[in-house]
């Protein structure tokens, strides 16, 4: 069905069928000699125009969310549990889903894949962060079976396997402002460095001194080749912090980007910065209050005092935790 109406007043008809909710978006707008034929889903009356009954072109919209896609086989309260963001690593997409939708994982884990053709792998996160490596336990449900990727960000380029190093692109900007705030005559240190992320960026913006420090020894291998496949100089050192960092000597700026852990090493990290130095602190915390609290707790007990400089939020952890850099130097 379509409405015929001269081409000199077009613009204003199709203002007017869309804001009457009748434009027939699968349709096509066709031309016939000195007339428009509007696509509708049902008839309207508009001066000067009439309403026609012709086959035309139609075209297929593609979902635009999960929800769009799966609306038609998940029930509405499984609808309602559908994960409505997840962290996309170069091509693969790592899902989160309450239990109530871990049966029907490899049906969601398709049907992502079928509405963002650019993601070729989705994968399950099946168990939180753990073990001494700190690393996801995913499955991937669809597409490609691996879980290697590569990921580009601020114009670096990781390599990386979600299933054995961690590494998220949420903090992508939180990198970029850390990073800005590097002078190149600094000593940098990156504390649980990953894949290289944090150290990489820094090497790639700056000429300051970069060193990274990493225990897992599959996240280690991944830094020493995304080192060299961006072309710059860190020193990435295996093993762990605790018994590394006192044998380097003193940093500018330290990066401790291990929220759940960094609090236990405060003092490696006190104990190896400059007079004046910065550290970029990161935890999980319900506030701001919580997170400078604690940290001002834990540095009190080492003898020393936090001059705060920044608290930044850099997303959410869970519904009521959220994790917070602190930017801060010792007194």
């Amino acid at each position: 069905m379509y409405l015929r109406t001269p081409r000199g007043v077009g613009e204003s008809v199709r203002r007017r069928l869309l804001a009457d909710g009748v434009f027939d978006i699968r349709g096509r707008v066709e031309k016939d000699g000195e007339f428009l034929l509007f696509p509708i889903t049902e008839p309207v009356y508009i001066e000067g125009a009439e309403v026609i009954e012709r086959d035309g072109k139609r075209r297929t919209l593609r979902p635009r969310s999960l929800s769009d896609t799966l609306g038609g086989t998940l029930t509405e309260d499984e609808l309602r549990e559908l994960p409505t963001s997840y962290n996309v690593v170069g091509d693969i997409a790592i899902l989160e889903l309450g239990e109530a939708l871990m049966p029907r994982r490899r049906e969601i884990g398709e049907a992502l894949l079928a509405t963002f053709p650019a993601i070729k792998v989705a994968a399950v996160k099946v168990e939180q962060v753990q073990g001494e490596y700190r690393v996801p336990k995913v499955q991937v449900v669809a597409g490609e079976a691996r879980s290697e990727t590569m990921h580009r960000e601020h114009g670096c380029v990781y390599r990386l396997d979600v299933a054995k190093a961690y590494f998220t692109p949420r903090l992508g900007s939180e990198r970029m402002r850390v990073v800005s705030q590097i002078r190149d005559t600094e000593r940098v240190l990156v504390m649980f460095a990953g894949v290289g992320p944090y150290a990489i960026l820094a090497a790639k913006k700056t000429n300051a001194e970069v060193t990274a420090v990493e225990l897992n020894p599959d996240a280690v291998r991944y830094m020493r080749w995304n080192v060299l496949k961006n072309r710059v100089n860190v020193n990435v050192i295996e093993g762990d912090v605790r018994a590394v960092v006192p044998t380097l000597g003193h940093f500018d700026r330290i990066i401790m980007p291990l929220p759940k852990l960094a609090d236990t090493f405060l003092d490696v990290a006190a104990a190896a910065l400059k007079p004046h130095g910065i550290i970029h602190y990161y935890s999980f915390a319900h506030n701001t209050l919580e997170a400078t609290g604690y940290l001002a707790e834990t540095v009190g007990a080492l003898g020393k005092r936090a001059i705060i400089l920044a608290v930044v939020p850099c997303g959410s952890y869970s519904p009521c935790m959220e994790r917070y850099c602190v930017d801060f130097k010792l007194e």
